[in-house]
């Protein structure tokens, strides 16, 4: 950090060699050897194996929107080229999933890079950002889904925006189309473009009755701006709809519009926005109290509010409040990475929120910061704004998004970091060169401040040595399916060909398999896996038969709406495994609960597999 203050540089040639470079190319290279080993450690098997099968789907002649009432299912978009890439060379699936993997490795790989070359005049903290950004993974799945869509989109939206001195009309219209790239993968993200509109037409309207309204975020809420990015918006729209109607959705408008509905809410498909989308939002945020303890939660709010209220009367009340804050925001970490429950819900807070408690003091910094950087703050606004649309609209916990957030708030420490260490140009004018040396330099006047500011940066690491204790022991398998073997086993057939677990998971996956070859040695029609797992559907290989997943509900009415739009995509094989294949339990449901909704509405007969039931229908009964 200290190269913040006095670079060090060395010319080769034309070009200058900071010593920031060299710090790090080291650090990318270890990254990058540490990344490229962990990819085929971990059995993330039920989301990642998801996105793959709707591309499974589309690759069979289904329709996204149409024939999938998926809300996620069209980050797809971005995952079917590599998929028939792979497809083509490969001739089949054995492997698809590890191979998928490499490729977000190297996506990864490609924006920590993006992300230091943008900051690089920050030194030091240019380099921390990017590992941070580049090595934090979302929830342990390794392959590209719409959160990691979202996340890189914003952070590119985010650099195009925020971090410039000067505006230009291309970055603004590029600024568009990567959010129009956002809103494709998770649509509900749109809200953001919404309230953005009126933010800027609130602030044209009281320009035209003489009243200046935020002017110092002219350069991003001007009417320009707006119509530039909106033009970058339509532009990527074009593009995408021709795409959708070639490749993807189809022209059938009236199914097309359908499943829109379908997936929005307006019709209860099992969608996530449907009649109990408030309660179940509600229960989240109790859930995410929960596992900070609401004393830690009430004591953050307290001393970030009396922060900023102190702040305008005393100087003297910015470092403690500042120093409770950090600290309380470190034992918050602390108690995530100490969570032992393997249930989802604690899973997926141990390991999404730790940018979330890195934007906290971040936010408090710019309050009591001199010289505030408003495009740095704007940038955390941002990214703050579209992690609660997404995060509130899906299932996962508060601040899961909220990754791209750690670059503007490094950012955002820095400015409050120099200004500890080496005071405000105002204070320096004032005093004169000696007295700041005496009074502002690396002291015990504020040096324990500038350093309390550096631990805070820092403590958010323990994320990253997280991530590096699950790849290379067996967290993953502990969280998602409460296993303490140690990964020893590589699968060697199948989807996840390749992939290192451990024994049991193995056995079981291999059963699996072989239950797959069964189904498809018997379906003539159409395939039904009643699990969340999807691994099943691409091994067996087999037109679905189904609009979602199902699983965790005795709801049939989506499949037999679906079933009568498409009469001959009724299944005349179902599979249901003995016991659930992913990580999503079955909660009160068991086998024998599913295969009596067949029996009352159908002839059939009942094969037991190795790991589950294959339920053969020899006949329809009509209704």
């Amino acid at each position: 950090m200290l190269g913040e203050i006095k670079r060090t540089s060395i010319r080769i040639g034309n070009r200058e060699l900071r010593a920031s470079d060299l710090v790090f190319a080291a650090v990318f290279i270890a990254a990058a050897i540490f990344t490229l080993a962990c990819v085929p450690r971990g059995l993330t098997v039920t989301d990642e194996v998801q996105y793959q099968f709707v591309c499974l789907r589309l690759l069979a002649g289904d329709k996204l929107l149409a024939g999938n009432w998926q809300v996620v299912s069209m980050q797809t978009v971005f995952q079917y080229l590599p998929f028939r890439i792979f497809y083509a060379l490969r001739g089949g699936f054995d492997g698809l999933v590890l191979a998928m993997r490499y490729v977000y490795a190297g996506i990864k790989l490609i924006f920590c890079a993006y992300v230091y070359l943008r900051l690089r005049k920050y030194g030091l903290w240019a380099v921390y950002a990017a590992v941070f950004f580049g090595g934090t993974d979302l929830f342990g799945i390794k392959t590209m889904s719409y959160y990691s869509i979202c996340a890189q989109t914003v952070l590119l939206v985010g650099m195009l925006l925020f971090i410039n001195e000067n505006q230009k009309p291309i970055r603004w219209i590029l600024a568009g189309f990567f959010f129009s790239c956002c809103v494709l993968a998770f649509p509900p993200a749109a809200a953001v473009w919404l309230l953005y509109g009126i933010l800027v037409a609130v602030r044209l309207l009281a320009a035209k009755r003489g009243r200046a309204v935020w002017d110092a975020y002219g350069f991003v809420l001007s009417g320009r701006s707006w119509l530039y990015m909106l033009l970058g918006i339509g532009a990527s729209a074009v593009l995408f709809f021709i795409l959708c109607a070639v490749f993807f959705t189809g022209t059938d408008l009236p199914a097309i519009f359908d499943g829109i509905k379908r997936v929005v809410g307006f019709v209860n498909s099992g969608s996530t926005a449907g009649p109990d989308f408030f309660s179940v939002r509600l229960s989240k945020l109790t859930r995410y109290v929960g596992f900070m303890h609401p004393v830690l939660l009430i004591l953050t709010a307290f001393v970030f509010a009396g922060g900023i209220l102190l702040r305008r009367f005393t100087k003297k009340a910015e470092r403690p409040c500042f120093l409770l804050l950090c600290l309380l925001c470190a034992a918050i970490t602390v108690r995530l990475l100490l969570l032992s429950d393997a249930e989802v819900g604690d899973a997926s807070g141990e390991c999404s929120c730790h940018p979330l408690f890195l934007a906290v003091p971040a936010l408090a910094a710019y309050v009591f910061t001199e010289n505030k950087d408003r495009r740095v703050f704007s940038f955390l606004i941002f990214c703050c704004a579209v992690s609660f649309v997404v995060d509130m609209y899906s299932m996962n916990s508060v601040g899961a998004l909220l990754l791209p957030g750690c670059v503007p708030s490094v950012l955002l420490l820095r400015e409050y970091w120099l200004e500890q260490l080496m005071g405000t140009a105002a204070e320096k004018k004032k005093r004169g060169k000696s007295r700041t040396k005496k009074r502002n330099g690396l002291g015990t006047g504020k040096a324990w401040v500038a350093a309390l500011c550096a631990l805070c940066v820092l403590f958010p690491s323990l994320e990253l040595w997280h991530w590096a204790y699950m790849a290379g022991l067996h967290e993953t398998e502990r969280m998602f399916f409460g296993s303490e073997a140690p990964l020893d086993a590589v699968l060697d057939t199948g989807v996840l060909q390749g992939i290192v677990t451990t024994r049991e998971l193995k056995i079981n996956y291999d059963k699996s398999v072989r239950d797959a070859e069964i189904c498809r040695s018997l379906c003539e029609n159409a395939f039904l896996a009643v699990d969340y797992d999807t691994s099943v559907y691409i091994n067996a290989d087999l037109p679905v038969s189904v609009p979602l997943l199902h699983y965790l509900t005795d709801n049939w009415a989506q499949e037999e709406y679906w079933w009568s739009l498409h009469p001959e995509k009724r299944p005349d094989v179902v599979y249901i495994p003995f016991f659930t294949l992913s990580y999503i339990p079955y909660e009160r449901f068991t086998p024998q609960d599913y295969i009596a909704y067949f029996e009352k509405n159908a002839d059939i007969s009942v094969i037991k597999g190795e790991i589950g039931y294959i339920v053969v229908i020899n006949d329809w009964f009509q209704n």
